[in-house]
Order: structure tokens, then sequence, then C-alpha cells
């Protein structure tokens, strides 16, 4: 099996997510994070060869090649935790929703994290937190990480991206500007950072603490301008971009600059377009936050989305560190959020779409990869065999290649596709004005 010894490694085979770990990390002005508009991913590019080689300090805290979950969570959280490979250690972990009427609406579920962001901010605990929003680009909208100083800032940053982030970028800035953060990213962000915690002990005082939303994985900048080509306008034209928020469950809304709206709700458009995940994303495990103090997603779960609960959406709240359970703890006390408890079986339900493609097949997809020689991210953790066949997930991992997708994209622009698409769209039409 070839072996990862350096960042130009980990670009030629594909395993970079974009966080930015390592211009973060390097010396000042040796590094930068480039916007690669073909491959629709920002990359790190070396603009000072003799401060930095690629394969020194820059490369350690990479997540690309891979990362020990399980020794690291152990030293994090505690021994004494029980662990699970889908959810790791933690503490606790409930069902919550932000009493936030102006949060709430903006959120994607249920506005925790970010009133827990808030609420840090407010006490004084930190001086902002790491988030992302979309900006315009003359390509069209794209992703910029800042740090969030106040709450108009956090709400600014409300929403999913699903889209690359160079959140560890700004571990340069948060440390030259001193003060506390809350760092918030998704899990392998997470996990870099760590990585970078344990090459520099003083990072620890700067981000005290770390949340991480569940994630599935994410699909890079031609996706996006994709959707937004779908729905007829144009992403050059485009002056505003979500793909989630307006309360639950969320809906896609596009705006370009003669006023025209494109709005669908979650998740109808997440296959609108050609573009496969990463391939990092492919091989990951950790879609639940594994090394975060705080992990949030959405809690898919009946009594929850069905309105049992009452309007609104609601999100799983898992505090993994002591102190982050202290933190729920108070927030709750203040009303700032209202709870219901979740077993573990809970848990499971709420996720289990992705952590079957997480961890129910995710041993089968290594071993298949391997042996065709493929390079994969490494883990320590023990996966089960899963509910899976080779076949199958040969299958989808061929869906996932770019000749497959090239045929799919070639077959959407002939006209007989745009024929029948246009006869969709008369019917959805008519039925909606029926």
């Amino acid at each position: 099996m070839k072996q990862i010894r350096n960042l130009h490694d980990v670009i030629k085979h594909k395993l970079c997510i974009s966080c930015g770990a390592c211009v973060g990390m390097a010396p000042p002005h040796s590094m930068r994070m480039g916007l690669d508009e073909k491959q629709g991913i920002y990359k790190p590019e070396i603009v000072n060869p003799s401060a930095v080689s690629g394969s020194g300090i820059e490369f350690s805290v990479c997540p690309g090649p891979g990362l020990c979950i399980n020794v690291m969570s152990e030293r994090l959280f505690g021994a004494d935790l029980p662990v699970t490979p889908e959810f790791g250690r933690y503490r606790s972990a409930i069902a919550a929703q932000s009493t936030d009427s102006q949060v709430l609406q903006r959120a994607s579920s249920g506005g925790v994290m970010t009133t827990i962001a808030i609420w840090l901010l407010e006490q004084g605990v930190i001086a902002g937190a790491t988030v992302a929003r979309f900006q315009k680009d003359p390509s069209g909208p794209r992703t910029v990480s800042y740090i969030a100083r106040n709450r108009k800032e956090l709400l600014h940053a409300q929403g999913s991206k699903y889209c690359p982030t160079i959140t560890n970028a700004l571990i340069r800035e948060c440390r030259e500007a001193g003060g506390a953060y809350l760092f918030i990213g998704t899990p392998c962000q997470v996990g870099s950072l760590r990585l970078a915690i344990d090459r520099d002990p003083a990072l620890e005082k700067i981000f005290p603490f770390t949340m991480a939303n569940f994630c599935g994985g994410y699909r890079d900048f031609r996706y996006l301008d994709g959707v937004i080509r779908n729905y007829g306008s144009r992403p050059e034209d485009n002056r505003f971009f979500r793909f989630r928020g307006g309360g639950w469950p969320g809906s896609m809304l596009a705006e370009d600059r003669r006023g025209k709206r494109s709005s669908r709700p979650y998740p109808s458009y997440v296959s609108a377009d050609y573009v496969a995940k990463q391939k990092r994303c492919v091989l990951c495990i950790d879609g639940t936050g594994l090394l975060a103090d705080f992990a949030c997603g959405d809690a898919w779960i009946d009594r929850f989305t069905k309105g049992a609960m009452g309007p609104g959406g609601w999100s799983v709240a898992m505090a993994r560190s002591r102190r982050a359970e202290e933190v729920i703890d108070e927030i709750r006390e203040t009303g700032l959020i209202k709870t219901a408890p979740l077993s573990h079986e809970d848990l499971l339900y709420s996720q289990r779409y992705n952590l079957s493609s997480k961890i129910s097949r995710q041993k089968k997809r290594m071993k298949l990869l391997k042996s065709l020689g493929v390079v994969v991210t490494e883990w320590d953790i023990e996966l089960p065999e899963g509910n899976t066949t080779y076949r199958k997930e040969l299958t989808i991992l061929l869906q996932k290649t770019d000749f497959y997708q090239g045929i799919r994209l070639f077959w959407r622009k002939t006209p007989v596709f745009k024929f029948v698409q246009f006869i969709v769209h008369i019917l959805r039409a008519w039925l909606q004005r029926a």
C-alpha cells in the first residue's frame, strides 16, 4: 500500500479536505489556500519553499491520511466512558431546541449550535467563534471562513454549507488576536485542531471548546454551481445563496441580481447535480464529531419531525467532555433551550442513514479499495462487518467516479433530458396551482 508522506501526496490521492490546517500552522506567509475552480475546492499552496517543505508541521496536522480517534478520544474524554463506533465516547445526549425565535427561524434544525456559541460569547467565556458563510464571487457563491465576535456575525453564519471551508486556517488569526475561541467545524476539522494542539499545547487555552456538526460529507463548488443552474439561474449572477435555513427542515434558496428567487425544501435538491462527494468524505468514519466537546445534528426522530413536540426543528446535542456537559446544563437552566431526553437507541435511529454509510458499510468499502490499490484514509477504530456486500460497494464506488458522473452530465445536457425536465416543470407548476 502506498504511503502518504507529504502534502503533495495528500492532494495527489484526493485526500485533501480544504480545511486549511496546514496554512494555519505553517510559518507566516509561507503557505496560502488557493481556490481551484476546475476541481471546485480550496488547495494549499506553498509560496515560500525555503520555509516549508510540505512534510513538516504543516503535514503533521493534516487529517487527510487519517486520525487515531480512539486513542485521542480516550485521552480527551476519559477511558471510563463507554465507547461505540457510531458515537464514540460521550457523557450525555439530549434533544434540544432554541427558545430564541430569531435563532430558530434562521436555523436548519433546532438552533442549538448557535445558541451555545451566543451564550459562551455573552458570558465572556470566549472572544469569538470560528464560522463560515457564503459570499459573492465572480464565479458564484463561495464560502469564507471568519471569526464571529458578536451575535449578528454568528447569526449571519447560520445554515449548512455542504462545501469546502478553510476553517482551520483561522488558527493563526486566533492566536495572534489573543483570547479564547470556540472552534466550530466539521468532525475532520476538529480532528485536525486536536492534532495541532498535540504539536502546540498552547493552543489548548486558545481553543477551550470545540464543536462539530454531524456530517455526511460534502461536495465541491461545482455541485453548488450545478444546483443553481438546475433551477434556472447562473452562478455568476447569484447574490444570495443558502443550502439550508429558514426553519425546519430548512430549504435551499438562491437569488440572482435581478431578484429572481429559487427555493426548494431540503432534501429534495440534494441529488440535483452530477458531482459526487469528495473522496476523503467517502472514506470517513466520523459522522458525529467523535473528538469534539459539543457535537450536534438533526433529530431525525418521528416525535420531533412530525410535530408531536411542537413546531420548529430539534437538534441532537451531545456533550463529550465534562465542561461541555456543564455548559449545556447551565444554558438549559437559563431557559435559552428546551430539551427532551434521548436514549442511545434514539441516537442510532436519528442518524441511521449517515451511520449506514460511515460505519456499517465502511469496512468492506475499505477492503475493496485497498485490494484495488487505492490509497485510503487510515483509522484506529475497529469497524463492524456491516450489512453490505462487496458487489454493492463496487457498484456505488463506480457511480462516484468522474467517468460515470461525466456520462450522467452528458445525458443531462441532451435534448431528450431537457424535454423531460420541461414537462416535469410544467406538471409541477400545474399541481402547485391546482
